[in-house]
């Protein structure tokens, strides 16, 4: 039975995943299974990014891309190709963990700097640099890096209750242009818990000293509550490992986010 789509939100977003794999091996990575079962292929990509500007009715409801991996940043050609297909019309976010293996830190940020993306993601999941680089098995960019870029960074840092958030908090907040997202494993998120506060670990950041609740929301499929501490703003945020909701006996589908994969299959939902 085919399910009649129905936006989520009125400011959907489009994840692109990059025709380039990484050479990590996160355990709770949602998409490195794919790049062993689909066959990477740049012209489809492009050409399903023009059909569904052109063509899906849930287009109009888009605000952002965000292109994502395997890894964005191994390949300055084909995110190039990617971003020009992209409509100008569009805020473009790209996650990465900013591998060093190809470019050095100082060519991934002039090409950054020029290019037309809006914002960067990085992934860091360790109290120091030197754990995260122990933890990739890409080279990885240096915490000054984020010095280098002229646009806003979000860091990305999978967590658990065993986490020192103090540690991650010290280490980001010294650099003017970074915020920082604590998330949570989405293979623990149901729907039962997503939309609780999750009290441990909320409890455990709010007795930092300093550290102010400031608000709570999301959406179907993901849940964010928002902190500040002397002027640095963070967040925790927990999310499925999928972006649809299924409902009326499996008539409807509610739709959160658009997937176009490496292959250039456009899907409505992660899994």
């Amino acid at each position: 039975m085919k399910c009649n789509l129905i936006p989520g939100r009125s400011d959907l977003s489009v994840t692109i995943f990059i025709p380039a794999d990484c050479n990590n091996n996160c355990k709770f990575c949602t998409s490195k299974a794919s790049y062993h079962q689909r066959i990477s292929d740049l012209d489809a990509v492009i050409k399903s990014i023009k059909k569904f500007c052109e063509e899906d009715f849930l287009a109009k409801y888009v605000k952002s891309f965000v292109i994502t991996g395997g890894e964005p940043l191994t390949d300055f050609n084909v995110l190039s190709k990617v971003l020009i297909a992209i409509p100008f019309y569009y805020d473009v976010y790209v996650n990465t963990v900013a591998p060093t293996n190809v470019y050095s830190e100082k060519r991934l940020a002039k090409f950054i700097n020029k290019s037309r993306i809006d914002a960067l993601n990085i992934s860091r999941h360790c109290a120091t640099l030197e754990k995260d680089k122990a933890f990739y098995s890409d080279s990885i960019a240096s915490d000054e890096f984020v010095t280098r870029l002229h646009k806003p960074v979000k860091i990305n840092s999978c967590t658990s209750l065993d986490d020192d958030f103090l540690a991650k908090i010290k280490r980001w907040k010294k650099y003017d242009n970074v915020f920082l997202s604590f998330r949570a494993d989405y293979r623990n998120i149901t729907v039962a818990n997503l939309k609780t506060l999750d009290e441990d670990i909320v409890n455990k950041i709010l007795s930092i000293k300093h550290t102010k609740y400031i608000s709570h929301g999301g959406c179907d499929v993901c849940f964010n509550v928002e902190f500040e501490r002397k002027g640095f703003h963070f967040a925790y945020h927990r999310g499925f490992g999928h972006s649809s909701v299924p409902f009326g006996n499996g008539k409807y589908l509610i739709v959160n986010d658009i997937i176009i994969h490496q292959d250039g299959e456009i899907a409505y939902d992660w899994t």
